[in-house]
């Protein structure tokens, strides 16, 4: 990020930090339970509900929008 972020525009940058809760939700859904094994103790996955599912398509939709457009 550091080599890449000044020769993006602002706008840009902002919509590619805007995307890190949608990979960190993605994450959140299988990661908690392979390291409560390493760690010995009980801790679920996060469940994809309809909020968490359109809440990131909609990030997801609002960065491919503002990209496409620019074309």
């Amino acid at each position: 990020m550091n080599t890449w972020q000044p020769k993006i525009s602002a706008t840009e940058a902002g919509l590619i930090y805007c995307i890190e809760p949608v990979f960190g939700s993605i994450m959140a859904l299988f990661l908690p339970a392979w390291f409560s094994v390493w760690a010995v103790i009980t801790y679920p996955n996060e469940l994809a509900t309809w909020t968490l599912v359109v809440g990131g398509g909609l990030i997801t939709l609002a960065n491919l929008l503002v990209q496409l457009r620019k074309n």
